[in-house]
């Protein structure tokens, strides 16, 4: 995918990324893909 916005993180996803304990580990979905847009 492409796109020419800045990657955002939303709300629930940093939410969910603070309730997190200590020392366990976390994905987070590459918000960032498609930016910055492609040379082609």
């Amino acid at each position: 995918p492409t796109s020419s916005t800045a990657p955002r993180v939303s709300a629930d996803v940093s939410i969910a990324f603070l309730k997190r304990q200590r020392g366990h580990t976390t994905n987070l979905q590459c918000q960032a893909q498609g930016f910055p847009a492609p040379l082609f």
